[in-house]
């Protein structure tokens, strides 16, 4: 926290982007106390918990950890398929994840076009 805010996601996957820019491993490492694929695992969630933050969908890096993917992104597809950063995140979630249910992906993808992304 600063003061009486509390960082978002935002600041915390730009600030940790920088780090990660500006530092050698071994500094990471030995900041975090945990291996760089931890940190960059940390970092990606941190990007879509950002992500999910602009949505005003409350997730902790905890709950998201935690969360079954499949069941997560089928939430958000349910809820917010009308908008194009959603069907975004979808997409990038459902990739990284390995969620490949075809019912979900051909909505996607006519969302895809539809959105002209």
């Amino acid at each position: 926290p600063i003061g009486v805010t509390q960082l978002t996601f935002v600041h915390r996957s730009r600030a940790l982007k920088c780090l990660l820019y500006l530092a050698d491993t071994k500094t990471v490492e030995t900041l975090f106390k945990k291996p760089i694929e931890e940190v960059k695992y940390f970092l990606k969630c941190c990007i879509y918990l950002a992500e999910f933050e602009i949505l005003n969908i409350p997730y902790t890096y905890e709950s998201f950890h935690k969360s079954p993917k499949e069941g997560m992104i089928k939430g958000l597809w349910k809820n917010h398929s009308h908008e194009p950063m959603a069907v975004r995140l979808v997409t990038e979630l459902s990739l990284d994840y390995k969620v490949y249910d075809s019912q979900l992906w051909n909505g996607l993808l006519q969302k895809l076009v539809g959105f002209n992304m």
